[in-house]
């Protein structure tokens, strides 16, 4: 398991994530981010990351 918390300060991080290191990531990896903001405005429309996602707002925060 992954964890990365403040993601909303990862900037130009966000494209590295996604090209290079979470495709060579064993597919049992389990990632959480967590951010202020919905993380789906930072993973664009790529349908293979939309499959992939599950939005879990918190609410009280």
């Amino acid at each position: 398991m992954v964890l990365l918390d403040g993601c909303e300060e990862l900037g130009p991080l966000y494209r590295y994530l996604q090209q290079y290191l979470l495709p060579k990531l064993d597919p049992r990896v389990r990632l959480v981010l967590a951010g202020r903001h919905p993380l789906e405005e930072r993973w664009g429309p790529d349908a293979a990351w939309r499959r992939l996602l599950h939005p879990m707002p918190l609410d009280g925060f």
